[in-house]
């Protein structure tokens, strides 16, 4: 994490680095790192992680801006929200505000899921329970609708339709207006986002995975765990697999019946998959790569105890945050080798060759490579 825990005590102790940059004329997005450590504090702590920051060639840019969530990526903009309701749209070129979109409702607006951009549109929800469509263009609203509860999932949008998951219950919005397709109450809490592949909608709730059918949402198939759904599902190569706390579960997608199971392997976050491997991660535990053949353990990732984020694997690396180390750590999906660590922690977002992780009190663009 950065030095900055956002207490009362560090903002009497710490020096403005807003200010100073300004002193010197040069913008916070886009200034060089070296910048920003001489800019901070004096405090001892502080000083090591902003070192290593302006010493590292990975940064890319970086802003102080605090946000809420993971960002969503399109079109060469990222998308982020904060604590008031606001939605900012930032260049990935340099972090820089290009819009920003306010709901009007303060604190009740809080964004809790990160946006999805799709198109000419992203969709962000609210935790007053609204869903909210918006221009990519200039952050005009396009439309809103209101789901059964709060604690919406992040937007799963296709073609036509976009998917969330609201408290207990599924919903499916038209694409082009927020009208309510359908419905569906599980009855009980939904963990994580839908999942959508092959005209499905795959979501995990209490002991029940569900698929259903994306026109009208009609059960397909169920399939129950033995300890609960602690995580979305992910489906790759027609195999759901579904996290629990002691365990990763392989269904087959087509009819729910059980592939394999992972004894003893923590996954309360939702796991990854590509290139013949399953990733799991938990707060308990160490990143994991399994077999997606038969689940049996390929690797654990000796670098760190206790991960803070769901992995994501994207072109051959798996990046995961951990909570002992205070670090982003890459790791070769092949063998579990780490490639580099940043010290920073927050859901990776991978996208044209960058890494974004918003550590709250800061968010930073990294290279991938």
């Amino acid at each position: 994490m950065s030095e900055f825990d956002g207490t009362a005590q560090d903002s009497e102790r710490a020096v403005d680095r807003r200010g100073v940059l300004k002193l010197l004329a040069l913008p916070v997005a886009a200034a060089p790192l070296w910048f920003l450590w001489v800019a901070g504090g004096a405090d001892d702590e502080a000083v090591p992680n902003w070192l290593e920051y302006a010493v590292s060639p990975r940064v890319r840019w970086v802003t102080e801006d605090r946000y809420e969530m993971s960002p969503g990526v399109g079109d060469g903009a990222l998308y982020v929200g904060d604590r008031e309701g606001v939605l900012r749209a930032l260049s990935t070129a340099g972090g820089r505000e290009q819009w920003s979109f306010d709901t009007g409702i303060g604190l009740d607006g809080d964004f809790v899921a990160q946006p999805t951009a799709a198109g000419d549109t992203v969709y962000v929800a609210a935790l007053n329970g609204s869903l909210y469509a918006v221009d990519t263009s200039d952050g005009t609203e396009r439309w809103r609708v209101a789901t059964a509860g709060q604690n919406v999932t992040a937007p799963v949008v296709t073609d036509d339709a976009v998917y969330v998951a609201s408290g207990r219950t599924v919903h499916a919005f038209e694409r082009s207006d927020g009208a309510e397709r359908w419905r569906l109450d599980t009855g009980h809490h939904i963990d994580g986002a839908p999942t959508v592949a092959d005209g499905t909608v795959y979501v995990g709730s209490d002991e029940t995975v569900y698929a259903l059918s994306t026109a009208d949402g009609a059960e397909r198939w169920t399939q129950t765990t033995f300890d609960g759904v602690t995580s979305g599902p992910t489906v790759a190569d027609g195999t759901v697999y579904v996290g629990r706390r002691d365990g990763v579960h392989a269904l087959s997608a087509a009819d729910g019946s059980e592939r394999w199971v992972a004894e003893d392997v923590a996954a309360t976050y939702r796991p990854a998959a590509g290139d013949g491997r399953v990733y799991a991660a938990s707060l308990a535990g160490p990143l994991v790569a399994l077999d997606a053949a038969d689940g049996r353990v390929a690797w654990r990732f000796e670098g760190a105890e206790a991960m803070q984020t769901p992995p994501v694997a994207v072109d051959g690396t798996v990046y995961a945050g951990a909570g002992d180390t205070s670090r982003i750590h890459a790791v070769d999906g092949a063998d579990g080798t780490e490639r580099w660590s940043f010290p920073a922690v927050g859901t990776p977002v991978v996208a044209d060759g960058s890494v974004y992780v918003n550590a709250k009190t800061a968010l930073f663009a990294l290279e991938a490579d």
